[in-house]
């Protein structure tokens, strides 16, 4: 099971493409494991389609007379914290 093909298209739509097919000796329990494991990845992939086309849109946000704007984007990196450091 494999994600083929994912495209991204200027109007907005995302098509991915995904090969679903069992192995042989695999289990039923192995098999869906994967398939939610694809499925999940479908969804983080089209998560972040959407995320990055709401950024583009630039749009002005206004909020209790205040105005905001999209910082765009902008390559960030998160450290988790450690089990002592909580």
């Amino acid at each position: 099971m494999q994600i083929t093909e994912i495209q991204g298209g200027s109007s907005g739509k995302m098509v991915i493409s995904m090969e679903v097919s069992s192995q042989e000796g695999d289990s039923f329990l192995s098999s869906e494991e994967k398939l939610a494991d694809l499925l999940n990845e479908v969804g983080r992939q089209a998560t972040a389609h959407l995320l990055k086309e709401q950024d583009e849109s630039a749009k002005i946000i206004y909020n209790d007379g205040v105005v905001y704007y999209s910082k765009g984007i902008k390559k960030k990196t998160m450290k988790a914290p450690t089990v002592g450091s909580i």
